[in-house]
C-alpha cells in the first residue's frame, strides 16, 4: 500500500473544489477497506507531526478500524497492530497527540483480546503520567473480572497511585485518577480501598470549586454519581454531604455554571439516595432558593429545563406534592418578581407532570401570562407546551380563551420591530401548535380568526415568521374542513410557490400534498396549474417534495393522462433510488422521500411493482449501509404498500434490506445510537414480513435493550424513546415463536420492577405500561402465573396514582389481561370494575374524553364476556348512559357485536336504552365511512333492525325522533344514514337468499 498516495490524497482536502473531495474521499475509502491500511496509517502518526496530516490520518483509522478489517487481520498482523499501538503510547510525548490516538486505541482494545505488549506497558509505564492510568481504567472495566484478580489490581496499584498523587497535581491528572480509583472501587465492591482516598477526594472537590474550568467541576459530580449508583453513598457523605453540597450552590460567590451544575447533579442522582420525604422536602425548600437564584441571573428555556422539579416530586406522594406546591407557588406570586414568578411555573410544570390536580389548572398560566415582560410570557408558552399532555383536555376545553390571549398579543407585536419583536412572535407560534395538537377539531369560527391573524405575519413577516406562520396555517387545515377549502386560504397557502427560494416553495407543495391527499374534489380544478409547477420546477432541494406530490396525485386522480404524465418521471426517481451522495449530496437527501414515494405510486400501479420494486429494496439498502438515518421516517409514509391488499410482493425480495440491517448489528452495539431509531422505524412498518426476518430476535433484544436504556436516561431520550417502544411491542403483538417468547420472559421482569418504581415521567411511565400490554396481548403464555400476584399488586399501585397521560394505556392493559389472562383478574374484577366506570365522563362534547369513554366501555365488556361477575342487564345498565359510542372507531364493531348478540337477552327498559342509543350513534357519523372499515353490513343491520323495530311499534314515531335529537343536522344526518342502511339491509337480504340458492 503507497504511503505516498495517501499522502497526495490527503493534501486534495485542503482545496475548496466539490469534484477534487469527492474524488479523494472516495479513492482514500477505498484503501481504508484493506486491512492493511491500519499498520501504515500508525506508522505514519508517528512519522509525521503536522497537524493537518495527523487529523487526517486520524480520520484514516475511524474508517480502516471496522470489525470486518479488524477480522482478517492474521493473529501475526494483529498482534503487530497491537504493538505498534501501545509503541506510540510509549513514543508521544505530546499529550495533546495521545489524545487524539486514544479512541482508536480503546476501540481496537475492546475489540480483541488482551495484549501481551499492553501488560508489558503496564508493568514498566510510567504512572507518573496521566495516561498510564487512563489506559489502566479500560483494563480494568474490560479484563479485570474475578475477585482475585481485582484485589491483586488493587495491590499492585495502589502504591503507584499512592506515587502519583505526590507527583502530579494537574486537572487532568485530578480527574483521571478519580475516575480509576472509582471504576476499581464498584467493580471490587473494595470499601477500604475506596476509603483510603477520602481526602484525595475532597481535596479533588476543594480545587475544582476553585478552578475556572466549569467542565471539570461538572466531570467530578459525575464522577460522585457514578459511585452513589454503585452502592457508596456513604462515601460521598463522606466527602461532601448532599445537604452541603445543595447548600454550597446557594453561596452567592460560587458562579452560576457550577450551581447549575450541582442542580443537574441533584436532578440525576437524587432517586439513588433513598432519602424520606422529610429530607426531600428541606432539598426542596433550597431548591427553590436556588431557582430564584438562576432566574435572577438569566431567565430562559434552557435555565427551565434544567430547573426540573419533576425530579424531586416523584420521590413524594401526590398528597405531599400538591401541599407543597399550593403553599410554595402563592408565596411566590405574592413576592411578584420575575425570578420569583418563574420559579413558580417551574414549580407547577413539575406538580402537573407528577400528578397534583390543580382546580381551574390554566388561571395561573393566565395570569402569568398577562404580565408585561416577554421573558415570563416565553416561560409560561414553554411551560405550558411541556404539561400539555397531562391537561390536554383542559386546553381543549378552554381553547377559545388561550387563542384570544395570544392572538391579541400577537396583534400587538405586529407594530413592533422585526428584530425585537421576533422571539415571542415564535413562542406564540409554538403555543398555536401546542393548542391546535389537543383539539381534535377546531371550530368555523375560532379557525378564521386564527387564520386572519396569521395571514398578517405571512404578508408582511420576516422570512422566518412566515414560514412559521404557514406551518400553522397547515395544521389548521388538517382540523377544519371548511377553512381548508376558501378561496381566500388557498390563495394564501399558493403564495410561496413563485418565491425564487426552494425552502418556500417547498411549502406550498407541503399544502398540495395535504390538499390532493384530504381534498381531491376542491382541488381537481387546480390539477392543471399543480402539473405545470411540477414540470417547471428545477430545483434538486425540492425534488422530495415534488416526489411525493406525484405519489399523492397518482393514488387521487386515477386518469390515464395522470398515468402518463407519472410515468414520464420515473426514470428520475430510479436514479435518485441508485444515486450515492458523492455523485448529488442535495438529491441524496431526498432520497428517503423518493423512495417512500415511489411505493406510493406502486399503490397506484401495481403493473409497475416488478420493475420498480428492486430499485426501491436498493436504495433502502444503501441507506442502511451509509447509516443515513435521517431518511428512514421519510421511507415509511409509502409502507402501507406493504400491507395494501393489491400488491403482493415475495418475501424473498426483502432479504438484502433484512441482511444489510444484520451486517450493521454486527457493528452497532451502543444503545444511544441514533442509527437505531432509523432501524426501529424502518422495521415498525414492515410487521407483515418481520416473521421472515433472520435476524429479528436479534434486533428485538437490541430494541429491548435500548427501550430499557432510554427508559433509565427518561429526559435525554423522551423525543425518541417512542421508536424502540413502538418497535417491539409490534413485535410481540404480531409474532409469538418461542424465541420471541423467551426474549418477551426475560425483559418482563425489568419492565414490571420500573413500573414499580413509580419514578419515571408520565409519558415513558406510559411506554412501558403499552409494552407489558403488547407482550400480554401477543404472548401471553410467556408470562407464567406466578406473576399474577406482583402483576395485580403494581396495577393496583399505578391506577391509584393515574394521570391523564397514562390512564388510557392503563385501561388498555387492564383490557389486554381481561381477553388473553382473566384469571389474573379474578380476585379484584369488583374493584377494577369500579375504577373503569369512576373515570366514565357522563355526557361530555370533549372529543378526547369520548374516545376514552369508548375504550372503557369496551374494557368493561370484555371483563364481563371473560370474568362473569354481574347479570348481562345489571352490566348494561351501567354502561347504557355512555352509548353511543363513535369517537374510537377501532373498538366499534367490538363493543356492537356483543350488544346485539346479547340484545333479545336484555330487559325492555335496557333494550329501548340500546334502541335510542342507536338512533343517537345514527345522528353522529357517516354510516358509509365507518362501514367495512370499522361496522360489518351485518352489525349496520343490525343496529337498524333494532331501530326499524322500536319506530314501527310507535304511532308517532317523528315525534320520538325529535325527543331523541335536539339539532335540524342531528335529524337530517339520522335520516340521511337511515336510508343508506335500507340499501344495506336490502344487499344483505339478497347475499343471504343467493347464499341459501347456491346450497
Amino acid at each position: 500500500m503507497d504511503q505516498e498516495k495517501i499522502l497526495s490524497l490527503s493534501q486534495c482536502f485542503r482545496s475548496s473544489n466539490q469534484s477534487l473531495l469527492s474524488m479523494a474521499s472516495n479513492e482514500l475509502l477505498v484503501l481504508y477497506s484493506n486491512p492493511d491500511s491500519i499498520p501504515l496509517l500508525l506508522s505514519m502518526f508517528l512519522e509525521y507531526d503536522d497537524d493537518f496530516i495527523r487529523k487526517n490520518l486520524l480520520i484514516g483509522l475511524d474508517k480502516a478500524l471496522t470489525d470486518n478489517n479488524i477480522n482478517k487481520l492474521s493473529p501475526e498482523k494483529l498482534s503487530i497492530v497491537q504493538d505498534m499501538f501501545v509503541n506510540l503510547v510509549f513514543s508521544l510525548t505530546d499529550d495533546q497527540a495521545f489524545d487524539d490516538i486514544s479512541n482508536p486505541l480503546f476501540f481496537l482494545y475492546h475489540k480483541t483480546g488482551m495484549w501481551p505488549s499492553l501488560q508489558q506497558y503496564i508493568s514498566t509505564g510510567d504512572y507518573t503520567k496521566t495516561r498510564y492510568f487512563l489506559i489502566l481504567n479500560h483494563v480494568v472495566s474490560k479484563d479485570i473480572n474475578n475477585e482475585d484478580s481485582v484485589e491483586q489490581m488493587i495491590e499492585f496499584v495502589t502504591p503507584r497511585l499512592q506515587q502519583n498523587l505526590a507527583s502530579n497535581q494537574s486537572l487532568e491528572n485530578f480527574f483521571t485518577l478519580l475516575c480509576f480509583i472509582s471504576s476499581l472501587a464498584v467493580k471490587s465492591k473494595n470499601r477500604d480501598f475506596l476509603f483510603d482516598f477520602v481526602d484525595f477526594f475532597k481535596n479533588a472537590l476543594h480545587e475544582l470549586l476553585q478552578n475556572l474550568e466549569s467542565k471539570f467541576f461538572a466531570n467530578y459530580l459525575e464522577v460522585l454519581r457514578y459511585l452513589i449508583a454503585g452502592g457508596y453513598l456513604d462515601f460521598i457523605e463522606n466527602v461532601c454531604p448532599l445537604p452541603n453540597l445543595l447548600q454550597l450552590s446557594l453561596n452567592p460567590d460560587l458562579d452560576y455554571a457550577k450551581s447549575m451544575t450541582i442542580r443537574s447533579f441533584f436532578n440525576e442522582t437524587l432517586d439513588l439516595c433513598n432519602y424520606d420525604s422529610k429530607t426531600i422536602l428541606q432539598f426542596l425548600e433550597m431548591i427553590v432558593q436556588l431557582s430564584i437564584k438562576f432566574y435572577s441571573t438569566e431567565v430562559d428555556i434552557q435555565t427551565q429545563q434544567i430547573d426540573d422539579y419533576f425530579k424531586f416530586f416523584k420521590l413524594l406522594s401526590i398528597e405531599e406534592c400538591q401541599e407543597f406546591s399550593n403553599t410554595k407557588i402563592q408565596q411566590l406570586l405574592q413576592l411578584n418578581s420575575i425570578p420569583s414568578i418563574c420559579t413558580a411555573m417551574s414549580i407547577y410544570q413539575g406538580a402537573i407532570i407528577r400528578g397534583a390536580i390543580f382546580e381551574n389548572v390554566l388561571n395561573l398560566f393566565i395570569q402569568c401570562y398577562s404580565i408585561d415582560n416577554n421573558d415570563i410570557k416565553m416561560i409560561v408558552i414553554s411551560t405550558l407546551s411541556d404539561v400539555s399532555e397531562e391537561i390536554s383536555v383542559q386546553i381543549e376545553q378552554h381553547s377559545t380563551t388561550l387563542f384570544s390571549m395570544f392572538s391579541q398579543h400577537l396583534q400587538e407585536l405586529t407594530s413592533v420591530s422585526p428584530q425585537l419583536r421576533e422571539q415571542p412572535v415564535m413562542s406564540i407560534f409554538d403555543a398555536f401548535k401546542t393548542i391546535i395538537d389537543c383539539c381534535p377539531e377546531l371550530s368555523d369560527q375560532t379557525s378564521i380568526s386564527l387564520m386572519n391573524i396569521l395571514a398578517l405575519y405571512v404578508q408582511n413577516g420576516t422570512g422566518i415568521e412566515q414560514v412559521q406562520a404557514l406551518m400553522n396555517i397547515y395544521l389548521i387545515i388538517e382540523k377544519n374542513d371548511k377553512v381548508a377549502t376558501l378561496p381566500t386560504t388557498f390563495s394564501l397557502i399558493l403564495q410561496p410557490i413563485t418565491s425564487h427560494f426552494a425552502e418556500f416553495r417547498n411549502l406550498s407543495y407541503n399544502f398540495l400534498i395535504l390538499y390532493v391527499t384530504r381534498y381531491p374534489r376542491f382541488i381537481e380544478t387546480q390539477l392543471n396549474m399543480i402539473i405545470l409547477s411540477i414540470s417547471n420546477e428545477n430545483d434538486f432541494e425540492c425534488f422530495g417534495l415534488i416526489c411525493s406530490l406525484l405519489s399523492a396525485i397518482s393514488i387521487s386522480f386515477k386518469t390515464p393522462q395522470i398515468r402518463e404524465f407519472i410515468i414520464s418521471k420515473l426514470n428520475l426517481f430510479v436514479d435518485v433510488c441508485n444515486c450515492n451522495a458523492e455523485a448529488n449530496f442535495v438529491l441524496y437527501q431526498s432520497k428517503g422521500i423518493v423512495i417512500g414515494s415511489l411505493l406510493g405510486i406502486m399503490i397506484s400501479y401495481p403493473d409497475l411493482v416488478e420493475s420498480l420494486f428492486p430499485h426501491a429494496v436498493k436504495g433502502i439498502v444503501d441507506l442502511i449501509e451509509t447509516e443515513n438515518i435521517n431518511q428512514f421516517g421519510r421511507i415509511v409514509k409509502g409502507f402501507n404498500f406493504l400491507s395494501s391488499e393489491y400488491i403482493k410482493i415475495d418475501p424473498n425480495s426483502l432479504i438484502p434490506i433484512f441482511d444489510a440491517i444484520s451486517r450493521k448489528l454486527n457493528e452497532k452495539s451502543n444503545p444511544e445510537s441514533e442509527y437505531y431509531d432509523g432501524i426501529f422505524i424502518l422495521l415498525t412498518d414492515f410487521y407483515n414480513y418481520l416473521e421472515k426476518m433472520p435476524c429479528l430476535c436479534d434486533i428485538l433484544v437490541v430494541g429491548v435493550k435500548t427501550f430499557l436504556y432510554q427508559a433509565q436516561h427518561e429526559k435525554k431520550y423522551i423525543d425518541r424513546i417512542g421508536f424502540s417502544s413502538a418497535f417491539i411491542r409490534t413485535v410481540f403483538q404480531n409474532i409469538s415463536t418461542d424465541p420471541i417468547k423467551l426474549i418477551a420472559q426475560q425483559c418482563f421482569p425489568s419492565l414490571l420492577e420500573m413500573l414499580e418504581s413509580n419514578l419515571y415521567l408520565p409519558s415513558i411511565e406510559n411506554h412501558i405500561i403499552l409494552v407489558i400490554s403488547s407482550i400480554i396481548e401477543g404472548n401471553s403464555d410467556a408470562i407464567p402465573d406466578s406473576y399474577q400476584q406482583p402483576l395485580m399488586y403494581i396495577l393496583m399501585k399505578i391506577m391509584q396514582s393515574a394521570t391523564m397521560c397514562t390512564t388510557k394505556s392503563i385501561v388498555y392493559l387492564i383490557k389486554c389481561l381481561a381477553e388473553e389472562k382473566p384469571a389474573f383478574l379474578q380476585s379484584n374484577v369488583i374493584i377494577i370494575f369500579q375504577y373503569l366506570v369512576n373515570i366514565l365522563s357522563l355526557h361530555s362534547n370533549n372529543p378526547m374524553i369520548l374516545q376514552m369513554n369508548d375504550l372503557i366501555i369496551s374494557t368493561l365488556i370484555s371483563l364481563e364476556e371473560n370474568i362473569v361477575f354481574m347479570s348481562l342487564n345489571e352490566f348494561f345498565h351501567v354502561i347504557s348512559p355512555y352509548l353511543p359510542i363513535y369517537s374510537d372507531t377501532m373498538e366499534m364493531s367490538y363493543v356492537y357485536t356483543f350488544l346485539l348478540v346479547n340484545f333479545n337477552s336484555m330487559n325492555v327498559e335496557n333494550q329501548t336504552r340500546f334502541i335510542e342509543s342507536n338512533i343517537i350513534l345514527l345522528s353522529k357519523l357517516q354510516i358509509n365511512q365507518v362501514l367495512n372499515n370499522y361496522l360489518q353490513i351485518e352489525e349496520v343491520v343490525g343496529i337498524f333492525n333494532t331501530i326499524k323495530a322500536k319506530l314501527d311499534s310507535i304511532e308517532d314515531s317523528q315525534s320520538y325522533i325529535d325527543q331523541l335529537l335536539s339539532s335540524d343536522e342531528e335529524k337530517r344526518a339520522f335520516l340521511k344514514n337511515f336510508n343508506y342502511i335500507i340499501g344495506c339491509a336490502q344487499q344483505l337480504a339478497q347475499q343471504q337468499v343467493s347464499q341459501q340458492n347456491s346450497e
